[in-house]
């Protein structure tokens, strides 16, 4: 079975899916190639901009609900996660007992797997939205969560957020998802 990508313009050639990483660059031809993507995450009227990639690999999702979960480094949030919840994040899997405030109806436990790691939990933070600015077309997802990455996700710093593909492929894989496209003039 083959279909087209509709969304995923910030690939340089259109692709198959499951999507395969671009090949080759000038200095390196045989080490794939991810596409990175311009992203805002609004919280409480709060935003911030920052890099994604698009991980291929990345089915998270928050196990009651089923809302995708896009993961962010924790750095990147300051400014629009108080720092008592980005400061305690260990504490909150835990379960200790830690004022959340106006915060607490967002908090989500997302429990993950990766390589290292069977039995992760993050604590993700339901987002007012989020939007993904590819070279074509602006995507804005309504329904998400912000899994909080206590680390870096790229040596470099090219990018510090992983969305799935399946944000931009099926709005969310949720059908209840809004999802709006724009194509950038």
């Amino acid at each position: 079975l083959r279909r087209a990508i509709p969304s995923a313009s910030c690939w340089k050639r259109r692709s198959t899916f499951p999507p395969r990483p671009l090949r080759g660059t000038a200095n390196k031809p045989d080490l794939p190639v991810w596409p990175v993507c311009n992203i805002k995450i609004n919280i409480n009227s709060n935003s911030v901009y920052t890099k994604a990639i698009l991980d291929t690999g990345n089915f998270l999702k928050e196990p009651i609900t089923k809302i995708p979960v896009a993961v962010v480094e924790k750095d990147v949030l300051k400014g629009v996660i108080p720092e008592k919840i980005l400061n305690n994040l260990s504490n909150i899997i835990e379960g200790k007992e830690i004022d959340l405030g106006e915060y607490l109806s967002k908090i989500r436990l997302i429990p993950f797997m990766s390589l290292g790691k069977e039995n992760g939990m993050l604590i993700g933070i339901k987002a007012d939205g989020l939007t993904v600015n590819t070279q074509e077309d602006v995507v804005f997802i309504k329904n998400i969560i912000i899994g909080i990455y206590d680390g870096s996700l790229s040596k470099t710093g090219k990018y510090r957020a992983l969305i799935g593909l399946e944000l931009l492929e099926n709005k969310g894989g949720n059908e209840e998802n809004e999802h709006i496209r724009t194509v950038k003039i």
